[in-house]
């Protein structure tokens, strides 16, 4: 009898840690706001700085507006 109960409780818990893994596997995972903050509190000066080029440099190429240039000086430039 104990038997029986020990092997369906192993069963269980296999079939619990599937669902879990494939739920896990389905979305995805992304650290919050506290693994940020502490993240950054354990990165060197010289790192974080990188880090906030690196972040700038990806933002400036998603940004249409300052891809090819300023927008309103394009179309109405400055005489030199």
């Amino acid at each position: 009898m104990a038997e029986a109960y020990f092997s369906s409780v192993i069963a269980l818990l296999m079939l619990l840690l599937a669902v879990g893994a494939w739920r896990l596997r389905r979305r995805r995972v992304t650290p919050g706001a506290a693994a940020a903050a502490s993240m950054h509190g354990l990165l060197s000066v010289d790192r974080r700085a990188a880090i906030e080029i690196i972040l700038e440099e990806r933002a400036a190429a998603q940004d249409p507006e300052d891809r090819d240039g300023n927008l309103p000086d394009l179309e109405h430039p400055r005489p030199l």
